[in-house]
Protein backbone atom coordinates (compact mmCIF):
# COMPACT_ATOMS: atom_id res chain seq x y z
CA UNK A 1 0.00 0.00 0.00
CA UNK A 2 1.09 3.56 -0.69
CA UNK A 3 0.26 6.42 1.65
CA UNK A 4 -1.08 9.68 0.23
CA UNK A 5 0.25 12.31 2.60
CA UNK A 6 -2.20 15.13 3.27
CA UNK A 7 -2.14 17.89 5.83
CA UNK A 8 -4.39 16.16 8.31
CA UNK A 9 -4.41 12.45 7.49
CA UNK A 10 -3.26 9.71 5.17
CA UNK A 11 -5.45 7.91 2.67
CA UNK A 12 -4.48 4.49 1.31
CA UNK A 13 -3.62 4.29 -2.38
CA UNK A 14 -4.38 1.06 -4.19
CA UNK A 15 -1.70 -0.38 -6.43
CA UNK A 16 -1.67 -3.13 -8.98
CA UNK A 17 1.31 -5.46 -9.07
CA UNK A 18 3.24 -5.94 -12.28
CA UNK A 19 3.38 -9.67 -12.83
CA UNK A 20 6.30 -9.33 -15.24
CA UNK A 21 8.71 -7.92 -12.64
CA UNK A 22 9.97 -9.69 -9.54
CA UNK A 23 9.35 -7.89 -6.22
CA UNK A 24 12.32 -5.98 -4.87
CA UNK A 25 13.90 -5.41 -8.27
CA UNK A 26 15.59 -2.00 -8.32
CA UNK A 27 14.13 -0.32 -11.36
CA UNK A 28 12.68 3.11 -12.06
CA UNK A 29 9.06 3.62 -11.10
CA UNK A 30 7.03 3.66 -14.32
CA UNK A 31 3.47 4.65 -13.55
CA UNK A 32 0.45 5.85 -15.42
CA UNK A 33 -2.94 6.96 -14.19
CA UNK A 34 -5.99 5.23 -15.57
CA UNK A 35 -8.37 7.50 -17.44
CA UNK A 36 -10.30 9.49 -14.89
CA UNK A 37 -13.99 8.87 -14.43
CA UNK A 38 -16.46 11.70 -14.41
CA UNK A 39 -16.35 13.77 -11.16
CA UNK A 40 -16.72 13.27 -8.30
CA UNK A 41 -13.38 11.49 -8.10
CA UNK A 42 -12.78 8.80 -5.50
CA UNK A 43 -10.27 9.83 -2.79
CA UNK A 44 -7.58 7.57 -4.22
CA UNK A 45 -5.73 7.00 -7.47
CA UNK A 46 -4.69 3.67 -8.89
CA UNK A 47 -1.06 3.27 -9.89
CA UNK A 48 0.19 0.53 -12.17
CA UNK A 49 3.60 -1.12 -12.44
CA UNK A 50 4.76 -0.10 -8.99
CA UNK A 51 8.29 -1.23 -8.20
CA UNK A 52 10.09 -0.65 -4.95
CA UNK A 53 13.57 0.84 -4.89
CA UNK A 54 15.23 4.11 -5.70
CA UNK A 55 13.78 6.36 -8.35
CA UNK A 56 11.69 9.40 -8.76
CA UNK A 57 8.42 10.42 -10.37
CA UNK A 58 6.67 13.71 -10.84
CA UNK A 59 2.88 13.54 -10.63
CA UNK A 60 0.84 16.26 -12.29
CA UNK A 61 -2.82 16.95 -12.90
CA UNK A 62 -4.15 13.79 -11.26
CA UNK A 63 -7.28 14.81 -9.42
CA UNK A 64 -8.23 13.44 -6.03
CA UNK A 65 -10.62 14.55 -3.32
CA UNK A 66 -9.13 15.73 -0.03
CA UNK A 67 -11.53 16.93 2.63
CA UNK A 68 -14.06 18.07 0.04
CA UNK A 69 -11.47 20.10 -1.87
CA UNK A 70 -10.20 19.09 -5.30
CA UNK A 71 -6.45 18.70 -5.22
CA UNK A 72 -3.79 17.26 -7.48
CA UNK A 73 -0.97 14.82 -6.94
CA UNK A 74 2.03 16.82 -8.01
CA UNK A 75 5.00 15.50 -6.13
CA UNK A 76 6.39 12.15 -5.09
CA UNK A 77 8.53 11.91 -2.00
CA UNK A 78 10.56 8.98 -0.76
CA UNK A 79 11.28 8.47 2.92
CA UNK A 80 12.40 5.51 5.04
CA UNK A 81 8.79 4.36 5.34
CA UNK A 82 8.30 4.17 1.59
CA UNK A 83 6.72 6.27 -1.15
CA UNK A 84 4.32 9.08 -0.37
CA UNK A 85 2.45 11.49 -2.60
CA UNK A 86 2.19 15.17 -1.75
CA UNK A 87 -1.04 16.96 -2.58
CA UNK A 88 -1.42 20.57 -3.63
CA UNK A 89 -4.52 22.53 -4.75
CA UNK A 90 -5.68 21.83 -8.29
CA UNK A 91 -6.76 24.95 -10.16
CA UNK A 92 -8.35 25.19 -13.55
CA UNK A 93 -10.80 22.82 -15.24
CA UNK A 94 -10.02 19.13 -15.14
CA UNK A 95 -10.04 16.96 -18.23
CA UNK A 96 -10.57 13.29 -18.89
CA UNK A 97 -7.52 11.19 -19.41
CA UNK A 98 -5.26 13.22 -17.11
CA UNK A 99 -2.14 11.19 -16.63
CA UNK A 100 0.87 10.93 -14.40
CA UNK A 101 3.96 12.53 -15.82
CA UNK A 102 6.68 9.89 -16.12
CA UNK A 103 9.51 12.39 -15.72
CA UNK A 104 12.26 11.33 -13.32
CA UNK A 105 13.03 14.92 -12.33
CA UNK A 106 10.69 15.81 -9.46
CA UNK A 107 9.81 19.47 -9.05
CA UNK A 108 12.31 21.14 -6.71
CA UNK A 109 11.38 24.76 -7.42
CA UNK A 110 12.25 27.17 -4.62
CA UNK A 111 10.83 30.18 -6.45
CA UNK A 112 8.00 31.07 -8.79
CA UNK A 113 9.13 34.23 -10.57
CA UNK A 114 6.58 36.35 -12.44
CA UNK A 115 7.60 39.12 -14.83
CA UNK A 116 4.42 41.05 -14.13
CA UNK A 117 2.53 43.54 -16.31
CA UNK A 118 5.20 42.94 -18.92
CA UNK A 119 5.51 45.35 -21.84
CA UNK A 120 4.99 42.42 -24.20
CA UNK A 121 1.97 42.44 -26.48
CA UNK A 122 0.85 42.42 -30.10
CA UNK A 123 -0.04 45.69 -31.80
CA UNK A 124 -3.55 46.72 -30.62
CA UNK A 125 -6.26 46.98 -33.25
CA UNK A 126 -6.64 50.70 -32.53
CA UNK A 127 -3.27 51.62 -34.03
CA UNK A 128 -3.00 48.81 -36.62
CA UNK A 129 -3.56 51.27 -39.50
CA UNK A 130 -0.88 53.74 -38.40
CA UNK A 131 1.82 54.14 -41.12
CA UNK A 132 4.61 53.15 -38.72
CA UNK A 133 2.82 49.89 -37.92
CA UNK A 134 1.76 49.08 -41.47
CA UNK A 135 5.19 49.78 -42.96
CA UNK A 136 6.96 47.53 -40.46
CA UNK A 137 4.41 44.74 -40.91
CA UNK A 138 4.71 44.96 -44.69
CA UNK A 139 8.51 44.86 -44.51
CA UNK A 140 8.40 41.72 -42.38
CA UNK A 141 5.46 40.20 -44.30
CA UNK A 142 3.15 39.76 -41.30
CA UNK A 143 -0.23 41.17 -40.36
CA UNK A 144 -0.06 44.47 -38.38
CA UNK A 145 -1.97 42.91 -35.47
CA UNK A 146 0.43 39.95 -35.40
CA UNK A 147 3.45 42.21 -34.88
CA UNK A 148 5.00 42.82 -31.46
CA UNK A 149 4.40 46.32 -30.17
CA UNK A 150 7.83 47.93 -30.01
CA UNK A 151 8.54 51.45 -28.81
CA UNK A 152 11.66 51.75 -30.98
CA UNK A 153 9.52 51.21 -34.11
CA UNK A 154 6.00 52.29 -33.17
CA UNK A 155 6.74 55.31 -30.97
CA UNK A 156 4.47 57.80 -32.75
CA UNK A 157 1.65 55.30 -33.10
CA UNK A 158 1.86 54.45 -29.37
CA UNK A 159 1.32 58.03 -28.21
CA UNK A 160 -2.44 57.52 -28.48
CA UNK A 161 -2.43 54.39 -26.27
CA UNK A 162 -3.39 54.36 -22.60
CA UNK A 163 -0.36 53.90 -20.31
CA UNK A 164 1.90 54.08 -23.34
CA UNK A 165 4.99 54.67 -21.15
CA UNK A 166 4.63 51.14 -19.67
CA UNK A 167 4.18 49.37 -23.01
CA UNK A 168 6.13 48.28 -26.07
CA UNK A 169 9.39 46.98 -24.56
CA UNK A 170 9.80 43.33 -25.56
CA UNK A 171 13.56 43.79 -25.37
CA UNK A 172 13.28 44.41 -21.64
CA UNK A 173 11.45 41.10 -21.17
CA UNK A 174 14.03 39.32 -23.32
CA UNK A 175 16.93 40.61 -21.24
CA UNK A 176 15.18 39.63 -18.01
CA UNK A 177 14.54 36.10 -19.25
CA UNK A 178 18.19 35.70 -20.27
CA UNK A 179 19.31 36.94 -16.84
CA UNK A 180 17.12 34.36 -15.09
CA UNK A 181 17.53 31.32 -17.31
CA UNK A 182 21.31 31.60 -17.47
CA UNK A 183 21.72 31.07 -13.72
CA UNK A 184 22.72 27.83 -11.94
CA UNK A 185 19.55 27.98 -9.83
CA UNK A 186 17.32 28.00 -12.90
CA UNK A 187 19.38 25.35 -14.66
CA UNK A 188 19.00 23.10 -11.62
CA UNK A 189 15.21 23.27 -12.06
CA UNK A 190 14.51 25.39 -8.99
CA UNK A 191 13.04 28.50 -10.62
CA UNK A 192 9.68 28.48 -12.40
CA UNK A 193 9.17 31.48 -14.70
CA UNK A 194 5.93 33.10 -15.84
CA UNK A 195 5.35 36.23 -17.91
CA UNK A 196 2.15 38.17 -17.27
CA UNK A 197 1.56 40.69 -20.03
CA UNK A 198 -0.04 44.11 -20.04
CA UNK A 199 -3.13 42.71 -21.76
CA UNK A 200 -3.55 39.80 -19.30
CA UNK A 201 -1.96 36.90 -21.10
CA UNK A 202 0.26 34.38 -19.35
CA UNK A 203 3.34 32.82 -20.93
CA UNK A 204 4.45 29.84 -18.86
CA UNK A 205 7.91 28.42 -19.42
CA UNK A 206 8.36 24.71 -18.92
CA UNK A 207 11.17 23.89 -16.51
CA UNK A 208 14.68 24.35 -17.96
CA UNK A 209 13.39 26.09 -21.11
CA UNK A 210 15.86 28.64 -22.44
CA UNK A 211 14.73 31.53 -24.70
CA UNK A 212 16.66 32.40 -27.90
CA UNK A 213 19.64 34.63 -27.19
CA UNK A 214 19.07 36.52 -30.42
CA UNK A 215 16.46 39.25 -29.95
CA UNK A 216 15.24 38.87 -33.54
CA UNK A 217 14.55 35.17 -32.98
CA UNK A 218 12.91 35.93 -29.61
CA UNK A 219 10.67 38.55 -31.24
CA UNK A 220 9.54 36.14 -33.96
CA UNK A 221 8.93 33.37 -31.42
CA UNK A 222 6.84 35.52 -29.10
CA UNK A 223 4.81 36.96 -31.98
CA UNK A 224 3.89 33.44 -33.02
CA UNK A 225 3.09 32.38 -29.44
CA UNK A 226 0.82 35.36 -28.79
CA UNK A 227 -0.95 34.94 -32.11
CA UNK A 228 -1.55 31.19 -31.77
CA UNK A 229 -1.74 30.77 -27.96
CA UNK A 230 -0.50 27.16 -27.82
CA UNK A 231 -1.76 25.19 -24.81
CA UNK A 232 1.35 23.05 -24.52
CA UNK A 233 4.97 23.03 -25.61
CA UNK A 234 8.07 24.57 -24.08
CA UNK A 235 6.15 27.85 -23.66
CA UNK A 236 2.38 27.71 -23.23
CA UNK A 237 0.10 30.74 -23.52
CA UNK A 238 -3.30 31.33 -21.93
CA UNK A 239 -5.47 34.24 -20.86
CA UNK A 240 -5.44 35.26 -17.22
CA UNK A 241 -4.93 38.03 -14.71
CA UNK A 242 -2.35 38.17 -11.93
CA UNK A 243 -5.06 37.05 -9.51
CA UNK A 244 -5.85 33.99 -11.62
CA UNK A 245 -2.18 33.15 -12.06
CA UNK A 246 -1.47 33.32 -8.32
CA UNK A 247 -4.47 31.08 -7.70
CA UNK A 248 -3.20 28.64 -10.31
CA UNK A 249 0.25 28.55 -8.72
CA UNK A 250 -1.16 28.13 -5.21
CA UNK A 251 1.25 30.69 -3.73
CA UNK A 252 1.69 30.83 0.03
CA UNK A 253 3.81 34.01 -0.03
CA UNK A 254 3.71 36.80 -2.64
CA UNK A 255 6.26 39.60 -2.64
CA UNK A 256 6.66 42.39 -5.18
CA UNK A 257 9.92 44.21 -5.85
CA UNK A 258 9.27 47.93 -6.28
CA UNK A 259 10.71 51.32 -5.36
CA UNK A 260 7.41 51.93 -3.56
CA UNK A 261 8.11 49.09 -1.13
CA UNK A 262 9.75 48.88 2.26
CA UNK A 263 13.54 48.91 2.09
CA UNK A 264 15.10 45.52 2.72
CA UNK A 265 18.33 43.74 1.91
CA UNK A 266 18.22 41.04 -0.72
CA UNK A 267 19.93 38.59 1.61
CA UNK A 268 17.15 38.95 4.19
CA UNK A 269 14.50 38.64 1.50
CA UNK A 270 16.14 35.52 0.06
CA UNK A 271 16.29 33.93 3.52
CA UNK A 272 12.60 34.61 4.07
CA UNK A 273 11.67 33.24 0.64
CA UNK A 274 13.67 30.08 1.32
CA UNK A 275 11.45 29.30 4.34
CA UNK A 276 8.23 29.32 2.29
CA UNK A 277 6.62 26.30 0.66
CA UNK A 278 5.52 27.93 -2.61
CA UNK A 279 6.76 31.53 -2.82
CA UNK A 280 6.13 33.96 -5.66
CA UNK A 281 8.16 37.05 -6.51
CA UNK A 282 6.79 39.70 -8.88
CA UNK A 283 9.22 41.81 -10.89
CA UNK A 284 7.85 44.63 -13.02
CA UNK A 285 8.28 43.92 -16.73
CA UNK A 286 7.77 47.54 -17.77
CA UNK A 287 10.24 50.41 -18.32
CA UNK A 288 8.55 53.11 -16.20
CA UNK A 289 5.90 53.44 -13.53
CA UNK A 290 4.69 51.10 -10.82
CA UNK A 291 2.50 48.05 -10.33
CA UNK A 292 -1.21 48.69 -10.70
CA UNK A 293 -3.25 48.88 -7.45
CA UNK A 294 -4.93 45.59 -8.42
CA UNK A 295 -1.56 43.81 -8.61
CA UNK A 296 -0.21 45.47 -5.46
CA UNK A 297 -3.29 44.34 -3.53
CA UNK A 298 -2.35 40.68 -4.13
CA UNK A 299 1.07 41.03 -2.49
CA UNK A 300 1.84 39.95 1.04
CA UNK A 301 4.80 42.34 0.99
CA UNK A 302 6.33 44.97 -1.28
CA UNK A 303 10.09 45.36 -0.99
CA UNK A 304 12.61 47.92 -2.21
CA UNK A 305 16.05 46.33 -2.58
CA UNK A 306 18.05 49.41 -3.64
CA UNK A 307 17.81 53.19 -3.13
CA UNK A 308 17.74 53.72 -6.90
CA UNK A 309 15.45 52.25 -9.53
CA UNK A 310 17.05 49.21 -11.16
CA UNK A 311 16.32 47.53 -14.49
CA UNK A 312 14.22 44.38 -14.27
CA UNK A 313 17.00 42.12 -15.53
CA UNK A 314 19.39 43.43 -12.85
CA UNK A 315 16.81 42.86 -10.12
CA UNK A 316 16.08 39.33 -11.35
CA UNK A 317 19.76 38.36 -11.56
CA UNK A 318 20.52 39.69 -8.08
CA UNK A 319 17.54 37.95 -6.52
CA UNK A 320 18.38 34.57 -8.05
CA UNK A 321 22.02 34.92 -6.99
CA UNK A 322 21.05 35.57 -3.38
CA UNK A 323 18.78 32.54 -3.42
CA UNK A 324 21.69 30.49 -4.75
CA UNK A 325 23.84 31.65 -1.85
CA UNK A 326 21.14 30.83 0.70
CA UNK A 327 20.65 27.40 -0.85
CA UNK A 328 24.40 26.91 -1.39
CA UNK A 329 23.99 26.26 -5.11
CA UNK A 330 27.38 26.12 -6.86
CA UNK A 331 27.78 28.98 -9.32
Amino acid sequence: MLAVATRDEQHPVRTQANSGVQPGEDERLAAVAEEALEPPIEPHVELQDYLSGEGCLTLRQVEVLDGGQRRRLDEVLRDPRGLSLRLSPLHGPTTRGQRINRSCAPSAAVLNLIIAEAALELVPQGIAKHPAVRNEAKRREVKPTETLLDRSIHHHAMLSLAEDSKRGRPDLVHLTLLSITGTPLYQSGRVKVYIHTHDDRILELKELTRPPKSYARFRDLVQKLLAEEPEDGLISVYRGSITELLRRIGADFVVGLSTQGKTSGLKELAEEISTKRNPVVLIGGFPKGHFTPETAAKMDAMVRIHPDSLDAHVVAARLVYELERVGQVPG
